[in-house]
This record gives C-alpha cells, sequence and structure tokens, in this order.
C-alpha cells in the first residue's frame, strides 16, 4: 500500500486538468437527458448511486432492498441483486473488475459480480458477504489498489476487508455509530463521519485516529476527498457543508444550506474544481471559494446520493422520488 501511495502522489503533483473538463457555463445548464424507475414502486426510494468510472453502467441501491445494474444508455438492467433483506445505504463499482459492493440496514454488505447470471435476473449471488457488524452498515470504499475495501457502521467499527481472499482483515472501534467512511486518494489514511458529528481521520497502517474535525452540529451523513488530497468535504444532518484543509487540519470554508434541507451527499469531480451537493435539490459549486453555480429542482422528493462522471461530463443523482437521472448538456 506504501508503494502505491508513493505512486499516487507523485502521478498526482504532475497531473494536468484535462482539456475535455467541463465548462462552469456547460454545467450551468445541464438538463436530465435520462430519468429512469427501475426500483419496486412498493418501497419507492433509490438510496444509493454510483458511476462506473469506464462504461455504460450505473448501480442504484434502494429502499425496495435490491441492488440493481443498469445502462444509462436504454436503461437496461444488466443485473438485479436481491440478497439484501433491509433498505441498501451505499453501492460501490470496483473501477477494472466486474464487481460491485452493497451495504445494507440488515447489518451486512456484499460483494456482487457483475458477470454471474443472465441479463436482469434476480438469482444472481453475492461473491462474499461481510458479516462482521452489528448494526445497520452506512458506508463503503474501495482502497486504491482495488485490492481491499472498508465498510463502516452504526455499531462503532470500521472494518478492512481483503477482496480476493473475500474475508475480514480488521476492525476498529471508533467513538460513536459511523454514518460514513472514503478513502483518501493515496490511500494510507481514510476519513469517518460520526453519528456524534465528528470525523475522524484514521491512519491504516497503524489503525490509529490520527485527527479529528469537530464543528459540525448533527451526524455527518456524507464525505468526500478532492483528488488532489489537500481537501475534504464533509456533509451534516445540521445542513451544512464543511471543506477541511487536511495540511492545516481546518476547516476554511462552510457552506449553509436552509433549514429543512435534508442535506445527504457530497462529490468532488476528479479535478476538484467542482462540488455537487444533494439534498432536497441538487446543486453544484465550482472553484477555490466554492462559489454557487447552479441549483436543479427536476427531482419529486429529496435527492439522496451524486456523482460526477468523468470530466465532469455528466452527474448522475438518486432520489425518494424512485428515479435516478443522468444530467448532462444537451447541445
Amino acid at each position: 500500500m506504501i508503494a502505491k501511495s508513493q505512486v499516487l502522489s507523485a502521478d498526482r503533483k504532475k497531473r494536468q486538468v484535462a482539456p475535455t473538463l467541463a465548462k462552469a457555463e456547460d454545467i450551468k445548464e445541464y438538463k436530465p437527458v435520462q430519468s429512469l424507475n427501475l426500483h419496486k414502486s412498493s418501497h419507492p426510494g433509490v438510496t444509493a448511486i454510483d458511476l462506473h468510472p469506464e462504461g455504460d453502467l450505473v448501480v442504484t441501491g434502494g429502499a425496495d432492498n435490491q441492488v440493481i445494474v443498469s445502462t444509462i444508455s436504454g436503461g437496461k438492467i444488466v443485473n438485479t441483486f436481491s440478497e439484501h433483506k433491509k433498505p441498501i445505504t451505499d453501492v460501490l463499482f470496483h473501477p477494472s473488475q466486474p464487481l460491485a459492493f452493497s451495504t445494507s440496514s440488515d447489518n451486512t454488505a456484499k460483494v456482487w459480480r457483475l458477470d454471474e447470471g443472465s441479463s436482469g435476473s434476480k438469482k444472481s449471488s453475492s461473491a462474499f458477504t461481510v458479516s462482521t457488524h452489528t448494526a445497520a452498515v452506512t458506508g463503503a470504499a474501495l482502497h486504491p489498489t482495488g485490492d481491499y475495501w472498508v465498510t463502516s457502521s452504526l455499531d462503532t467499527t470500521w472494518a478492512f476487508h481483503d477482496i480476493a481472499a473475500g474475508r475480514t482483515v480488521a476492525q476498529i472501534t471508533a467513538d460513536s455509530g459511523l454514518s460514513y467512511v472514503t478513502f483518501h486518494p493515496d490511500g494510507l489514511i481514510l476519513a469517518t463521519g460520526g453519528e456524534d458529528s465528528a470525523v475522524k481521520i484514521w491512519d491504516i497502517k497503524a489503525q490509529k485516529n490520527v485527527a479529528t474535525f469537530e464543528g459540525h452540529r448533527s451526524r455527518v451523513v456524507d464525505l468526500s476527498f478532492s483528488e488532489n488530497g489537500y481537501y475534504l468535504a464533509t456533509a451534516s444532518e445540521d445542513n451544512s457543508v464543511k471543506l477541511w484543509d487536511l495540511r492545516k487540519l481546518k476547516n476554511f470554508h462552510t457552506i449553509n444550506l436552509p433549514d429543512g434541507h435534508n442535506v445527504s451527499a457530497v462529490d468532488f469531480d476528479y479535478s476538484g474544481t467542482y462540488l455537487a451537493v444533494a439534498g432536497n435539490d441538487l446543486r453544484v459549486y465550482v472553484g477555490k471559494t466554492l462559489n454557487h453555480l447552479a441549483t436543479f429542482t427536476e427531482h419529486g422528493a429529496p435527492v439522496t446520493d451524486v456523482k460526477w462522471g468523468k470530466d465532469a461530463q455528466t452527474l448522475v443523482s438518486s432520489s425518494l422520488d424512485r428515479s435516478f437521472k443522468v444530467w448532462a448538456s444537451r447541445k
């Protein structure tokens, strides 16, 4: 992991912003170019979403306990996974292997093989189930090596798992229930958000808490590192989004949203130029000062999750209105 971190850090220092990065004036005019309702209407609500970095695939998790992999173009269902017993809390793709990951309020997390079963088959089974947690599993993140993943839980622990071996390697206890987890781009530290409103930074190798960010007044619901590795965005049920400088270990900017906004998710695009914020609507902020760029209100219920596509040319969002939408320019 240390060798991988050194490579990632060196590459990032040489990286230039892609010439194909979407321009702010184009993002401001984004419209839904696709809107799909694939989850059951009996338990409405898409609770989590991820966009595959190399293709046309979206994975969604629902209040109907299902994980569905589908295509953006045409909305064709590729796989439906139905082993979870309670609503899905998080989903993500592996970028280079045919795998998807999910976490659930049923106290489990699962690894799914995307090449199992026939198209749209509800008989596809999980390759590996995490059963180490004793309360709802709230989030998942993939290590930059692609060999490990981590889960967070309301049981006050985060757990580190070996994908190939299909086993849990370590389980670490925090001070409160954990509501989300994410890896730093270098892979040597991770961040957790807590039920106690604290954001904690953990050293992976030492498995110790090395920094704590305090300032939110309620549960932290989502976290997103900027790809340059310098900043961390945190979203809280206190309807604020805070930006933290990892070099100075302090909060340098706060976005205060209206009372009752139901802030649920944040996501930096790969360049770190744009930050998307999900809540009762979908908002985009731009630049080092995070000036408000756009607000999108086409969902008919609170937005539960949001992810940027390559070069910010697309944006995907999930909602309690049972849909997921793909946002892009119609030019």
